[in-house]
Parts: C-alpha cells; sequence; structure tokens
C-alpha cells in the first residue's frame, strides 16, 4: 500500500509541475494603459512601455537556420484612442533590408517586422481553420480575415517602408510606424487607431474598454535570406522570432493563433535586460527537465525513506511477536 502511495505522490508532484506550463501557453497577455504618451520614433523610452515578453525568458519562439540565440523583447501599452507596441530584436550585421519584388527579393526578405491584427477575439469560432490546422494565404487574403502588414527599414534608402498584405492600414486611420537599426538591435515601433480595428470579417466595431481581448502577432525576421519564399519546403535559411502561432505553418496561416491581448490597467512586466544572454526556448525546456529531475530524486528518496521504515515496521512487529 505504501509503494502505491508513493507512485501516487510522484505522479502527483509531475503533473503539478506540467500544469503550470500548459497554461502559460495558453495565457493571455495583459496589456497596461500607458501614463505617458509613446513618441513613435523607434526608441524604445524608460518610461514609455513595459516588456510584456521576451524571448530569454520563454514568451517568443524561434525558428532558426543558423541556430544562433537571439535577444528579443516585445513592449505594448494603450489609451484611449490608440494601441501602441514595439518590438526590438537582435540584428545579425549588416542591417540588410530591402522590397524588390521583381527580382524576388520581397519586403520579408531581409531584417524586417510582418505583423498581425486581429481586430476581435481570436479564440472565437469563426477564426478556426476549416480543416483545422491552417487557412491557405490566399482564402485568408479573399476572406479579410485580418490586418497583416510587413514594415523595414530600408538600408537603401535608410526610409521606414510598409506593405500592407491583407487589408490595410493608413496614416489617415492613425497608423504610424518607425524603426531604428543601431547597437546590435532593430527595433520597430507602431501605432494603430482603435478606430482602424474594424473588419467586415470581425462584424461589430471593437469597443476599446478595460477587458477586451484581440489578437495580435508579429514575425521579426533577422537575416537577409536572399530572394524567393523562405520556408516555402518547411525548411528555413533564415532566423525568425514570433509572439504567437499566426505565421507557425509555412503552408498558410491561423488567425485563431495569434497571441491573445487583453486591455488591463497594469500588467506585470518581464525583466527587460538587453545584455543577458538568451536561453530561448532550449533553456526553458531544460528548466523544466531539472525541475522534473529534482523531483524524481525527491520521490526515490522518499520512497526509498518509506521503504526503509516499512522494513523496520516489519521487524518490529516480528520482534514483538516471538
Amino acid at each position: 500500500m505504501k509503494r502505491c502511495s508513493a507512485c501516487a505522490m510522484a505522479l502527483l508532484l509531475l503533473l503539478s509541475l506540467c500544469v503550470p506550463f500548459a497554461s502559460a501557453e495558453e495565457a493571455v497577455i495583459d496589456v497596461p494603459r500607458l501614463e505617458t504618451t509613446p513618441v513613435i520614433d523607434g526608441a524604445i523610452g524608460a518610461d514609455e512601455y513595459v516588456c510584456l515578453r521576451s524571448y530569454a525568458e520563454g514568451g517568443l519562439s524561434l525558428v532558426s537556420g543558423s541556430s544562433r540565440q537571439p535577444s528579443a523583447y516585445f513592449y505594448a501599452g494603450w489609451d484611449d484612442d490608440y494601441f501602441y507596441f514595439a518590438v526590438k530584436v537582435s540584428c545579425y550585421a549588416p542591417h540588410s533590408s530591402y522590397q524588390d519584388d521583381e527580382a524576388g527579393h520581397y519586403i520579408f526578405n531581409g531584417h524586417s517586422l510582418m505583423a498581425a491584427l486581429v481586430p476581435d477575439d481570436p479564440s472565437a469560432a469563426k477564426y478556426q481553420p476549416a480543416n483545422g490546422e491552417y487557412w491557405l494565404w490566399e482564402e485568408a487574403y479573399a476572406s479579410g480575415v485580418c490586418f497583416e502588414w510587413t514594415t523595414i527599414l530600408d538600408s537603401r534608402t535608410g526610409s521606414v517602408v510598409t506593405d500592407d498584405h491583407f487589408l490595410a492600414l493608413s496614416e489617415s486611420e492613425g497608423f504610424l510606424a518607425a524603426c531604428t537599426s543601431a547597437d546590435g538591435y532593430d527595433v520597430y515601433e507602431m501605432r494603430i487607431a482603435f478606430s482602424a480595428f474594424s473588419t467586415e470579417f470581425a462584424g461589430a466595431p471593437f469597443q476599446a474598454e478595460l477587458g477586451a481581448v484581440f489578437g495580435l502577432d508579429f514575425n521579426a525576421g533577422l537575416t537577409d535570406v536572399g530572394i524567393g519564399y523562405d520556408g516555402e519546403n518547411g525548411v528555413y535559411r533564415g532566423d525568425y522570432v514570433s509572439l504567437g502561432g499566426f505565421f507557425a505553418d509555412y503552408r498558410g496561416t491561423n488567425a485563431g493563433a495569434c497571441a491573445h491581448l487583453r486591455l488591463v490597467e497594469k500588467a506585470d512586466a518581464y525583466e527587460s535586460l538587453p545584455e543577458t544572454p538568451a536561453t530561448g526556448d532550449d533553456g526553458y525546456v531544460l528548466y523544466v527537465v531539472l525541475a522534473v529531475v529534482a523531483v524524481g530524486a525527491a520521490v526515490a528518496i522518499w520512497i526509498a525513506r518509506s521503504r526503509k521504515n516499512t522494513v523496520i515496521d516489519d521487524d518490529d512487529d516480528d520482534d514483538e511477536t516471538t
């Protein structure tokens, strides 16, 4: 009976480790109301944002053709009129980004930030792919399921360029983007008017109020992959950091897999230490393994002690009966 109890205890301990990790993957990202209006200049001021996700802490994912471990940070906030966000990622020198569609060097082939916005709760059934895995890109485009765009700091001209892929976010509606590249980092900063949070697919216009949920994702390109579509066969030459799963499948997109953002008054911040080496998902998995090993060791010791006590108890009983 004691052996059964030990096994049950071990199972409960292991499950207690697994539950927080499973729930963390599905967690909504709380976006705080800002006290200071950010200046959209490609510089992240200390009093402008809080860091909500970082690659080093396991809050961002990586697809890498080079096995390099980048530094990456996601910042966001909101006020009554606008949603603001910024992304800071490692720049694998030299910064190279330009658009030449005729030559097959698309705007997302170099250092870039491709972003997607679902102006509604992305967990709604209507955003789930019909085949259960992904929307074909052309189907997503034709349906107007979300906004999608790419922004770059053109390395040839020094200008900021935004190319809309699905629907359009225009400056006349409050969209503004800025990019900088310096000190080993590319920084992308954007402002989007809540009045533009509207699509026919979503239905009712988005209401910017506490507790409101919408979808956001980005795919930051850290290298110049040359010409052609990277990843079209599931193999990637470049390095990409993402917030959610919108861009996870090379065959198409899954709007419902965007990160879920929720407007709140205040939110906890990740540690934002640009000089700290990133551990990434590998480090995160290592921590899980070490934790499981540690618990396993503790359980083994507990079982051993239980068995020892059982033997002593049995010996005592035998002594008493002889």
